[in-house]
């Protein structure tokens, strides 16, 4: 037995099959309480939105720095970050440049990811989207 979703993760009922490979499908409707929930990633949520989804999740406040490098090239969005960082006024070019080449780790609540969104228009939400992204990265 096992449930079914849409390809958003939405709730769709459950489904089971028998041993002579017959199959049942409930859409068995949830209670009022949870009608919205999902499976994102593996894992229930009562959610509908993206914020919903983003706020269930938690937002690591710290990434290693290359694993957002790989999520803004992957997004196409690296260049412009590099490119931006270096039309900084001195001293801090010299500082953003040495903190992007060789740091190890990024903090959430840097003033390098206040200038990454602000660079890209990118809100809240989408900047703790790159971050849940990077982290998640497998090699």
């Amino acid at each position: 037995m096992y449930y079914k979703t849409d390809e958003q993760g939405n709730y769709l009922g459950v489904k089971s099959e028998t041993n002579e490979g017959m199959e049942f499908f409930s859409t068995t409707p949830l209670p009022t309480d949870i009608a919205k929930v999902r499976n994102v990633g593996g894992v229930w949520v009562n959610a509908e939105t993206e914020e919903e989804i983003l706020s269930t999740r938690e937002v690591p406040q710290l990434v290693p720095l290359w694993c957002i490098k790989v999520i803004l090239h992957e997004m196409g969005l690296l260049a412009t970050v590099e490119m931006e960082l270096s039309k900084l006024p001195e001293p801090m070019k010299t500082r953003a440049s040495y903190i992007w080449e060789y740091g190890n780790q990024i903090d959430r609540k840097s003033q390098t990811v206040a200038f990454i969104g602000a660079v890209l228009q990118k809100d809240k939400t989408e900047i703790d989207t790159i971050f849940i992204n990077a982290n998640n990265i497998e090699l």
